[in-house]
């Protein structure tokens, strides 16, 4: 798996959603009562013994509260790469474009990063708090290139989602609090987003096959701050070519 977890995200709610909240804040605060507004600077991942990657992001915010600036760096196999991108807002405070790099990092990347060696497909099943516990996997099964189907049942912590206020601060909670599901000629890749988009924080991810079998599991073990919201993780893949360990640590404004 090239990257773990950070998860955004982070990263879930199905296409039902639309009629059981008003917002995705209220299913947020649903989910996490009595939460406190949290924002990134830094979001670390440590994949090196395993992986020989590592890769961290940086935020950075106006006088606002804005995200305004996120960087991207990445070190895999000693070759280095960096993105930045800019977010800029109108007069209303609302977000109108993302320049920058000539890959703009997309705010769903901070919650997706989990899967990146999976291509989802659609989420089945939502537990009470509106997030996803099983969704359609495809993995590459390497033979004729042919992608055999998995599903991904995915528990959590009772915890809040440790992205989700850096989302809104970029602007990308409103975005997808637009999206009609039922009659918008939408982006798939924004109305992917707004389904995976999760509201706690996940604590594991079993890749089943077809008949049960289980193929792969990502277990986080979290530490959290005194306000509920994750200080460092250590994720343990496993497979059937072995166990590997890498490590995520989060900074806050």
């Amino acid at each position: 798996m090239k990257k773990i977890a950070i998860l955004l995200t982070f990263l879930m709610v199905s296409t039902f959603i639309s009629c059981n909240k008003s917002s995705i804040e209220d299913g947020f605060e649903g989910a996490n009562s009595n939460v406190k507004e949290k924002l990134l600077e830094q979001v670390t991942y440590d994949g090196s013994n395993a992986y020989n990657s590592s890769y961290s992001y940086q935020l950075e915010y106006d006088g606002q509260n804005h995200l305004c600036c996120a960087t991207f760096n990445s070190d895999r196999y000693g070759n280095k790469d960096t993105q930045t991108s800019l977010l800029n807002y109108d007069s209303e405070g609302n977000l109108s474009n993302i320049t920058g790099s000539d890959t703009p990092i997309k705010m769903s990347d901070l919650y997706e990063t989990p899967y990146d060696a999976y291509e989802l497909g659609d989420v089945l099943e939502y537990d009470k708090k509106g997030n996803p516990t099983k969704v359609e996997a495809f993995a590459n099964t390497n033979l004729n290139d042919t992608e055999e189907m998995l599903t991904a049942v995915i528990s959590y912590d009772d915890k809040p989602n440790p992205f989700y206020y850096t989302l809104k601060a970029g602007g990308f909670i409103d975005v997808l609090d637009n999206i009609d599901l039922k009659f918008g000629p939408e982006s798939p890749d924004l109305v992917k987003a707004y389904k995976l988009l999760p509201f706690n924080n996940i604590n594991g991810v079993t890749f089943k096959s077809s008949d049960g079998l289980v193929q792969a599991e990502i277990l986080f073990d979290t530490t959290y701050d005194d306000d509920g919201y994750a200080t460092n993780s250590t994720v343990t893949y496993v497979t059937q070519s072995g166990t590997n360990k890498s490590y995520i640590a989060y900074v806050y404004k």
